[in-house]
């Protein structure tokens, strides 16, 4: 098993599209929230007192891994998806003739390599951020490092259960990888809004329990990570991310063991 997540993961760094995923979300999963706390800067030095009370900016921390988790769900859809287009799961599976072993190799390489990243790059943004905001006392932006630490944590284990998903849905669709793509990023996108729509009090439970909400209350402090009517806590947000994580470990298995290589 340990000889397959190490080819697993020699496999994962000599892919070119690895390094463009992840070039893609460190651009977006830092460069973006930098821009943002640049410009809430230039807004707060160019206005007087009055004004800048009224001006509150959404915490950049979880924006950042939010993008960071959609672009390394892509790559986590791409490392199954490209094994079948290019027809090296064949080879892959001549090494590793247990799918289940094969499949798990996979997620163990792609988790490590998601949460990794993950955290790198939501430590990278925070600090960059807050060094950019300095003392402004900008709602949102001026809290320490050791009071974010747990949230930013937290916003990396979350961007690595989204990689899995991603490696999941690949498994279970294996060559349709633009439309795995739209879905696993509808996971991340489009449901959040759509939960904004059923009556209350279950628009809220159905925003809970969705990925990018997990994160914030994994943490123990949603008011850090814009997440509006938290229902879990710490302990059941992790129950709900192992769930997800389980669904799309267990389904990729259950798709590899069941199907041909084709």
């Amino acid at each position: 098993m340990w000889d397959a997540i190490r080819a697993e993961h020699v496999k994962l760094w000599s892919t070119r599209s690895t390094w463009y995923t992840l070039l893609g979300a460190a651009v977006v999963g830092v460069g973006i929230p930098v821009v943002v706390a640049w410009y809430a800067v230039r807004l707060w030095d160019g206005h007087p007192p009055a004004i800048r009370s009224h001006l509150t900016v959404t915490p950049l921390a979880p924006f950042a891994a939010w993008l960071a988790a959609l672009a390394l769900a892509v790559l986590g859809v791409l490392t199954m998806t490209s094994e079948h287009a290019t027809g090296l799961i064949g080879t892959s599976l001549a090494a590793v003739p247990r799918r289940p072993w094969l499949f798990a190799a996979k997620a163990i390489a792609v988790g490590v390599f998601a949460l990794t990243a993950g955290e790198a790059i939501v430590f990278t943004a925070f600090l960059l951020t807050r060094w950019i905001v300095g003392d402004r006392p900008i709602p949102f932006l001026t809290y320490r490092f050791p009071q974010e630490i747990h949230v930013l944590l937290s916003l990396g284990l979350g961007v690595m259960v989204f990689a899995l998903v991603g490696l999941g849905a690949g498994a279970l669709l294996r060559g349709a990888t633009p439309v795995i793509v739209v879905v696993v990023v509808g996971c991340g996108y489009a449901l959040p809004l759509i939960a904004l729509h059923p009556p209350a009090p279950w628009n809220d439970r159905l925003a809970a329990v969705l990925l990018p909400k997990l994160a914030g209350q994994l943490s123990g402090s949603p008011q850090l990570t814009a997440v509006a009517h938290p229902l879990l806590s710490p302990p059941e947000a992790l129950v709900v991310m192992a769930a997800y994580l389980a669904a799309a470990v267990g389904g990729g298995v259950a798709a590899r063991t069941r199907r041909d290589a084709a």
